[in-house]
């Protein structure tokens, strides 16, 4: 016998042997996951679009709320001053007028966060006239108060 020809019979032999073994886990897994997501399709998609859903509702009302309950009004500003709520880190300016309680914070929805200089606007006009812009309601159930966005001096 001629090893050569012994050896490719061999070769082939071994060769077929692992492509069948080979063929056969990938059948096998493909039989495993594909009977579990065939089962699981539905709901992995419904979760997933009540997920987007509601990010999406969440960022529409926050929006919403920025920008449609946006004002302007002229107070007389009475008191101006720093508040910490909290454990945070997070000073939170309170403007005081003859129209009601003001907050001055930083807001993503309107890119403003010069709070520090609208603030130091107020200080100077501490017992006069002033025009403030601003948005929000005031919710005395959990304290909120109006965000001021600028404020000048009123004519």
């Amino acid at each position: 016998m001629n090893i050569g020809k012994w050896l490719g019979e061999k070769k082939d032999a071994i060769v077929g042997s692992i492509k069948k073994r080979v063929d056969d886990g990938k059948a096998a897994v493909k039989a495993a996951t594909g009977g579990w997501y065939r089962r699981h399709a539905l709901a992995i998609w419904l979760s997933l679009i009540i997920f987007v859903v509601v990010i999406v509702i969440g960022l529409w009302s926050g929006a919403f709320y920025c920008y449609l309950t946006r004002d302007s009004k002229t107070v007389t500003i009475v008191e101006v001053q720093s508040k910490r709520i909290g454990s945070r880190a997070i000073d939170t300016y309170m403007v005081y007028t003859d129209g009601g309680v003001y907050e001055n914070t930083d807001c993503g929805w309107w890119l403003k966060w010069d709070s520090s200089d609208v603030q130091g606007k107020l200080m100077a006009l501490r017992g006069k006239k002033a025009r403030i812009h601003y948005y929000g309601w005031r919710w005395p159930m959990r304290s909120w108060q109006p965000n001021i966005l600028s404020a000048e001096p009123a004519n």
